[in-house]
């Protein structure tokens, strides 16, 4: 092997061609597993940007906090938590994206440093697992509002009887808007990374004008309730639904642990980009 294998390109590194011609010989060597090079790198900070945009502007990431005021949490509370998860998640992010961004080694081979070339397969495989959990988690809340779009439209589809899957009730019409997303997942998907980045790039200005849109909405109804920003912002934690629901540690350090869960298919992403 040569004495220098990589070769810096504007703050960046890739293998040298004669590294990579060394390397293809390695029984440890693939394409899929191969350190890229910066010319493969495409994605701009924009393009980052918008992918943060995406993982960040999800009906589960909305829910995390509205589920611990309906726990008793106050609104300022609820909203410390997010914020501190987040903090707490983004350290460990931003150190395992560091190698891939940088160097262009992929999650597989840079866990090798700890776990060896055999070992590596355990938290490859648990990613991967933990990732399609997510995504059915996410097909099935984008199935829902593909549902409830059709039956906009479609009076009546939405309220097609419940039938007994596997023991819970599902809807018909949620489990057809659940295939209908994951088809177009997987249609998106099936460029890899490019797709996705595409995607990202359409989707994130329409994000946050959403987001924009709902903030109206939401207050305009609840100035319609009767209730001002004001006593909105100064709501206290409701102590009797606290303590129903466990108490203040319970409902803090739950929704903290859930914060931080909802990151975990993310935490060692490949952003060799």
């Amino acid at each position: 092997m040569s004495k220098y294998t990589q070769v810096e390109r504007e703050g960046l590194y890739e293998l040298t061609d004669a590294a990579r011609t060394e390397l293809v010989s390695s029984r440890f060597y693939n394409e899929d597993l191969a350190p890229t090079s910066v010319s493969q790198r495409t994605w701009t900070t924009y393009n980052i940007t918008a992918l943060w945009i995406g993982m960040a502007v999800c009906i589960p990431s909305f829910t995390m906090a509205s589920s611990l005021v309906v726990l008793g949490l106050s609104p300022w509370v609820a909203v410390f938590n997010v914020i501190l998860g987040n903090c707490i998640v983004l350290i460990p992010m931003q150190l395992n994206s560091h190698a891939g961004t940088k160097y262009g080694i992929p999650f597989p081979v840079f866990s090798r440093m700890t776990f060896g070339v055999i070992g590596t397969h355990f938290p490859s495989l648990s990613r991967a697992l933990v990732a399609c959990g997510w995504c059915a988690v996410q097909c099935w809340i984008g199935g829902m509002a593909v549902a409830a779009f059709v039956g906009a439209f479609a009076g009546g589809f939405t309220e097609m009887a419940e039938v007994n899957l596997l023991g819970a009730m599902v809807s018909p019409a949620f489990l057809i808007g659940f295939f209908v997303f994951l088809a177009i997942t997987l249609l998106v998907t099936w460029k890899g990374s490019e797709g996705i980045k595409w995607l990202q790039v359409i989707s994130a200005p329409i994000l946050i004008f959403l987001c924009l849109g709902l903030l109206v909405w939401s207050t305009v109804l609840a100035t319609g309730a009767g209730y001002s920003i004001g006593d909105i912002l100064q709501a206290s934690s409701d102590t009797a639904l606290v303590n129903d629901s466990g108490g203040v540690f319970f409902g803090f350090f739950a929704g903290l642990t859930r914060n931080i869960r909802v990151w975990a298919p993310f935490d060692s992403q490949r952003t060799t980009l």
